[in-house]
């Protein structure tokens, strides 16, 4: 990924710029905000428009947003021109999936 893509690093915390966004490398709960705010700074420096966070709990929201992030709650949602995944969403939406359980981009 390091051949065609931008990567940053600090501590356990892993990304990269796609497009001018910056994108987790790392799962969900590694590394600090701290460590994330860092990575931010360093995109901000290359020209990036934004950088993903993945917040998990209220205590990590409410401790992000003093910090000045601003939280964005993001659904799951699929394209499925010929309806192929029809069937499945309903029982998916039953098992409360969220954005947690997916690939971010498919």
């Amino acid at each position: 990924m390091g051949t065609y893509l931008k990567l940053f690093a600090c501590g356990e915390v892993r990304a990269a710029d796609v497009g001018g966004n910056g994108r987790l490398l790392t799962p969900v709960g590694v590394g600090s905000l701290r460590e994330h705010a860092a990575i931010w700074r360093a995109l901000r420096r290359a020209n990036s428009r934004l950088c993903e966070v993945l917040l998990i709990s209220e205590a990590d929201r409410a401790h992000a947003r003093l910090r000045g992030y601003i939280p964005i709650e993001l659904q799951v949602w699929c394209w499925d021109p010929n309806g192929i995944l029809a069937r499945a969403m309903p029982v998916l939406r039953q098992r409360n999936l969220t954005f947690f359980d997916t690939d971010k981009v498919i």
